[in-house]
């Protein structure tokens, strides 16, 4: 099934900061990096059978990504690797994306989804994004909530979108 996409067209960026104890570190290229990433991606975004594999395919030969510039880890002070974004400048729209959007199950709840989405949105805006981009899933629920707090809008375009933001946009109000 084709992934949801939504879209931010804002020139301000609601500020997140990380939570005491934990700090942003750009990917530097080791192998325990992609090791860690595959496992941080395992809960949520890769299917079981997750690999390096999946880093290179979906990182490293992604048009417009350079890895080194556009992953962030976020690092507890344990040095534990929580939580991980990508975020680039799409070459063949300007647009820009955030990708691989995902945090290990032990740390959620704490604000670092946030507060990746508030670096993102703001590293892409500054390298002249004036829209942003990014795909999701139906059961992602939580993600969905917490991008629209940060205006980003549901593209209901295409075959069967409407009708599946609206079941969403349902299940949310359920939840209030």
């Amino acid at each position: 099934m084709e992934q949801l996409r939504m879209y931010f067209e804002k020139d301000s960026v609601k500020e997140f900061p990380l939570p005491e104890g934990y700090s942003f570190e750009y990917f530097r290229g080791s192998r325990e990096e992609i090791l860690d990433w595959v496992k941080i991606c395992l809960q949520g975004l890769l299917g079981e059978n997750g690999s390096e594999d999946d880093f290179r395919t979906t990182e490293v030969e992604m048009p417009g990504v350079v890895p080194e510039r556009d992953i962030v880890f976020v690092v507890s002070d344990k040095s534990e690797r929580a939580a991980t974004i990508t975020f680039f400048i799409d070459p063949a729209t300007g647009d820009g994306l955030l990708h691989m959007v995902c945090c290990r199950e032990e740390f959620r709840g704490l604000g670092i989804g946030n507060a990746m989405v508030s670096l993102g949105l703001s590293v892409l805006l500054s390298r002249g994004a004036t829209r942003v981009r990014l795909l999701t899933d139906d059961w992602r629920i939580p993600a969905i909530r917490a991008y629209e707090r940060f205006g980003f809008l549901p593209d209901t375009n295409g075959e069967g979108m409407k009708e599946r933001w609206d079941a969403i946009a349902e299940k949310i109000a359920s939840m209030k």
